[in-house]
């Protein structure tokens, strides 16, 4: 397991996702849009297809777009808040937060060292929990 976790310039910002998901959707709206008029050069793929069940594979696959960018947005943000939790833990940040992961990260460490129980912290149930605890007092008016 690396010791640090360092966001690469392999990872998308937020901005290529958006880029992707939008050109994909017009790509996919372009192309179905030739399939439909008879002008696309893979009409044989939709030979025995009617013009209705064109449609809805049309709307399949843009459901399937969203949920892809919805994943990659997903990922995006998790890598995030992983290389957050390792900069506070690491870096020996004096807030309430990075205290609280630097307690998580030492629980851990014994768990690997002891061969027991939890020997990393958990994304969804460790860092997300922690967030939240520690701000959700604040985060209340980021919605109003």
């Amino acid at each position: 397991m690396p010791e640090h976790i360092s966001m690469s310039d392999a990872v998308a910002s937020i901005r290529d996702i958006a880029a992707h998901y939008e050109m994909s959707e017009l790509a996919i709206g372009d192309f179905f849009d030739l399939v439909l008029k008879g002008q696309s050069p893979h009409l044989h793929l939709f030979v025995s297809e009617s013009r209705k069940d064109i449609k809805l594979l049309s709307q399949v696959r843009l459901a399937e777009n969203n949920r892809l960018a919805s994943l990659a947005l997903l990922t995006f943000m998790e890598a995030v808040f992983m290389a957050d939790y390792d900069h506070r833990v690491h870096k020996r940040e004096r807030t309430d937060l990075g205290r609280a992961f630097r307690v998580l990260n030492k629980e851990c460490e014994n768990n690997r060292r002891l061969g027991k129980g939890k020997a990393s912290p958990s994304f969804q149930y460790d860092i997300l929990e922690l967030w939240r605890n520690k701000y959700a007092i604040n985060s209340i008016y980021w919605f109003f």
